[in-house]
């Protein structure tokens, strides 16, 4: 199923005052068209950039998670409760890729 939103990657770029807001523009990282911006009149703004790199990685983010969630799990049956433990197959490779994603949604890629 194709996602309704463009797809990713994004990047968190152009940080820029305008009056009393800033103004960060996230874009797509496969055709450089803008995406959304991150707009704010806060004071400090390397917290306006961490929203908009947090924004940035949602792409990432759900991508690592729909993978990685089973297809046959029951997620709707009440019978199952909460505290119950599901054994799972994690690659290494998925792991790194939920690693690099929390690193992305930090600013820190």
């Amino acid at each position: 199923m194709r996602e309704r939103h463009t797809s990713g990657p994004w990047l968190a770029e152009a940080a820029d005052v305008f009056g009393d807001h800033n103004i960060v523009l996230l874009s797509s990282a496969n055709d450089c068209r803008a995406v959304a911006a991150v707009v704010s009149n806060m004071r400090d703004p390397s917290e306006v950039s961490a929203n908009a790199f947090l924004v940035a990685a949602a792409p990432d983010l759900l991508a690592v998670a729909c993978e990685m969630l089973p297809r046959n799990l029951c997620l709707t049956n009440p019978n199952i409760p909460d505290s119950t433990v599901v054994p799972l197959d994690v690659t290494m490779g998925e792991l790194r890729r939920i690693a690099a994603a929390i690193v992305k949604a930090r600013g820190a890629a």
